[in-house]
Order: structure tokens, then sequence, then C-alpha cells
């Protein structure tokens, strides 16, 4: 980094910005599973270069994937949120049950000379 005013700021400011984007990816669970995804990928690649034969990836994606995400969930403590959902999809889910149980407003017929639909108002 090239600091022109020579008391450091631009470095402070790039390991400051630096930090931000770290802390931003590795707390969820993006940044942990795209290295997992990566890692599989290269054992997938080794084993199909060492055996010279072709190998399903999904055969090592799926195991450092799905185990990334079980230990992160287990360390954070959040595997019934991952196994069951998180709890504001639950109120979610509970609330669009409701408004399905909420009945639709009636035609009534405003009278006239004709009957048609268009002669017809919401109430």
């Amino acid at each position: 980094v090239n600091d022109e005013s020579g008391d450091g700021s631009s470095s402070k400011r790039y390991h400051y910005h630096l930090r931000r984007v770290q802390k931003a990816l590795f707390s969820g669970y993006f940044g942990p599973l795209m290295i997992a995804y990566g890692v599989g990928l290269m054992i997938a690649y080794l084993v199909v270069w060492s055996t010279n034969s072709g190998q399903p990836a999904l055969l090592y994606l799926v195991p450092t994937c799905l185990g990334t995400m079980l230990f992160l969930g287990w360390r954070r403590r959040e595997l019934s949120d991952l196994w069951r959902g998180p709890k504001v999809m639950k109120k979610a889910n509970r609330m669009v049950a409701l408004a399905g149980r909420i009945p639709e407003p009636r035609a009534v017929t405003v009278t006239g000379t004709a009957s048609l639909p268009a002669d017809s108002t919401m109430v």
C-alpha cells in the first residue's frame, strides 16, 4: 500500500476494511462453505489425477460441505435452527396460514336494469 502522507493512515484504513470483510464473510456460513467447496473440489481433482479414472465430484463435495455446516452449527449452537429452520420462518409460516383463513369478500349486486358482472361491486 502506497502511503503518501507518511502517517500510515492508508495502511490503517486497509486493515480496517480487511477486518470488516473477514468478519462479514466468516460470521455466517457462506465463507466457510465456499472454502469447504474449494477443498472438496481439490480433493476430487487429486483423486481423478492420481487414479486416472473419472470420479463423481459430489462424492467429495457433499461430505466436505455438510461436514463444515454441521461442525459450524454445532460450534455455534445453531443445529436446531439448521434442522427445523429459523424461528423467523416459523413465524412467517404461521402468518401465512392465518392469512389463508381470512374469508374472501363477497360480491354484492347493485340493483338496476342489468345484472352483468360489470355491475357488481366488492364489499
